[in-house]
């Protein structure tokens, strides 16, 4: 007979965790800030920091360059997206328990309630190089969503993507380059202006 149930059953599930976080928030808050700052002057940065947000447009084409690119049957590729599709949504079911549990703060609370007044040399918004701007004042340069910080919902999803093509492909490689061209001015925070070129 055919089971008409999917996925873990509650135990299952439930055994899955992860453990406290273990960073100090004052350095966490140095590091983003940091980053932010060298990523304003980078075009490479932003548009990949753009690109690798959405799994939609990172992700799900890598699937369907791989199989175009080892010629995979309909069948295959079908099959490859089905299985990927559904790691990533027990992955998401798996990181959103786990975010509950944690509660984690997000980077940009902790900058705001942590440094607050503090002059800090950071990304000052779209647009503008690098400045000396309150912390207090700061903003990534995309937004951030409204839900726990840890555990991370990108890693979690890219790593269960990772190991899930790697079981299914055998191999911990790809046999062709990954390439992706920005057009000149398609950010879609800094829009007409980044990247300044192709």
């Amino acid at each position: 007979p055919v089971n008409p149930t999917y996925g873990m059953d509650k135990a299952h599930y439930e055994s899955f965790t992860a453990p406290p976080p273990n960073y100090s928030y004052q350095q966490e808050a140095r590091a983003v800030l940091e980053r932010t700052r060298v990523m304003a002057s980078s075009d490479k940065q932003k548009m990949l920091l753009q690109f690798f947000d959405s799994k939609f447009t990172s992700l799900l084409p890598f699937q369907i360059n791989w199989s175009i690119m080892s010629h995979a049957s309909e069948y295959d590729f079908w099959y490859y997206d089905m299985v990927l599709v559904n790691t990533m949504h027990d992955a998401l079911l798996l990181v959103w328990k786990e975010k509950i549990v944690h509660n984690a703060v997000r980077p940009t609370t902790v900058v705001h309630e942590l440094l607050k007044e503090k002059m800090v040399n950071t990304y000052a918004g779209p647009y503008l190089p690098p400045m000396e701007i309150k912390a207090k004042e700061w903003q990534p340069f995309i937004r951030t969503m409204p839900h726990a910080e840890y555990p991370s919902g990108s890693a979690c999803i890219c790593t269960a993507f990772a190991e899930t093509f790697q079981l299914m492909t055998g191999k911990d490689e790809i046999d062709f380059p990954l390439e992706y061209f920005f057009d000149a001015g398609s950010s879609l925070t800094e829009k007409g202006v980044t990247p300044a070129n192709n």
